[in-house]
């Protein structure tokens, strides 16, 4: 009896329909394995144990306190890609939480978070901002706002806080200000205060529709430009102060002083009331 043998180019083809059964089911048990790893991840990840459970707020004014927590709380309940828990101990969002709270209170400055894991709680810690002077915008009624050291405007100002903090008038009423302007009235105001003897002291400024500072003493204003440095302004002051000339006129007319102009580079235009 004569034994067929397989043609070799099926005995090839064969191994390699093995071979890539093998592979496919490789393939398919590792996705499996995966699957429930992750699953088992998922439903580890999201057990009580591992969330944020209460929310603490120190907040040194107490102002709003309530609806902020409100807002954490609705970030906190929601998930990431509808699968975890955005109030997990380790994986909650701490940018965007502090970008939710800076955009619907602009008076908040800092916001510190912290996790005590003992205990599940959540604590936030509000640095709220300092008023360094009211911005105002020239109009009917005149519409008034704090603003900080770094220029950043915040709450609205009553008609009577003009009183209690150095006022800049914005002329033009201008819809938005870049602090660098508020900075740099508060930089000139400070360099003009240190050239100024005794009590002449700068009680508020007008930002003018030119974009110069116009800086107010009880007798005088002193008009200045923004795009000067700080330095160079002050020492045109200093220089106007130190003229025997000057100091002549002004002696000779007690009180009359109307300006002194200090826009320009090394030179110094002042006037006296009729």
């Amino acid at each position: 009896m004569i034994a067929v043998q397989p043609h070799r180019a099926d005995l090839l083809k064969y191994s390699r329909q093995r071979r890539t059964r093998r592979r496919v089911n490789r393939v398919i048990l590792i996705f499996i394995l995966l699957l429930i790893l992750t699953f088992s991840l998922l439903i580890a990840i999201n057990q009580p144990r591992w969330q944020i459970t209460t929310i603490k707020i120190f907040n040194p004014s107490n102002n709003n306190s309530t609806e902020i927590k409100r807002v954490v709380e609705e970030i906190l309940f929601t998930h990431y890609y509808g699968l975890i828990k955005k109030s997990n101990r380790w994986l909650y969002p701490k940018t965007e939480i502090r970008d939710r709270l800076l955009a619907s209170w602009p008076n908040l400055e800092e916001i510190g978070l912290s996790y005590q894991p003992r205990t599940n709680v959540l604590i936030i810690k509000l640095t709220e901002r300092r008023a360094s002077l009211i911005w105002c915008q020239q109009l009917t009624p005149r519409q008034c706002q704090f603003a900080d050291a770094k220029g950043i405007t915040f709450d609205s100002a009553a008609s009577f806080s003009d009183q209690l903090f150095f006022e800049v008038v914005d002329e033009a009423a201008r819809p938005t200000i870049n602090p660098i302007t508020i900075q740099r009235i508060q930089e000139l105001k400070l360099a003009l205060e240190e050239v100024l003897p005794g009590q002449p002291k700068i009680t508020g400024a007008v930002y003018t529709r030119d974009n110069d500072f116009r800086f107010s003493t009880f007798d005088w204003t002193i008009i200045a430009s923004r795009n000067r440095p700080v330095d160079a302004t002050a020492n045109d002051l200093r220089t106007a102060l130190s003229s025997r000339d000057f100091l002549a006129e002004l002696a000779a007319n007690t009180h009359q002083l109307e300006y002194i102009d200090l826009r320009f580079a090394e030179k110094v235009f002042y006037k006296f009331r009729d």
